[in-house]
């Protein structure tokens, strides 16, 4: 039998696998990313989801 619960690490237990902070990018004065910040742990999945240009491949080519 099961109770349900899931056990979650607190934040200090858990590996830090990519942050990003504050992170701006812009293309002849035109913001694209402006602001950016996020952190993503080791055991987490992550899918970057947007419409057309709104700056998803420049924040991947900047992260990798």
């Amino acid at each position: 039998m099961t109770s349900g619960l899931q056990v979650i690490p607190s934040e200090s237990t858990r590996t830090t696998a990519v942050a990003a902070n504050n992170v701006h990018r812009s293309f002849n004065g035109r913001d694209v990313l402006k602001g950016v910040n996020f952190t993503i742990h080791g055991d987490e999945f992550v899918a970057l989801l947007g419409r057309s240009g709104t700056g998803k491949s420049t924040l991947l080519r900047i992260l990798g």
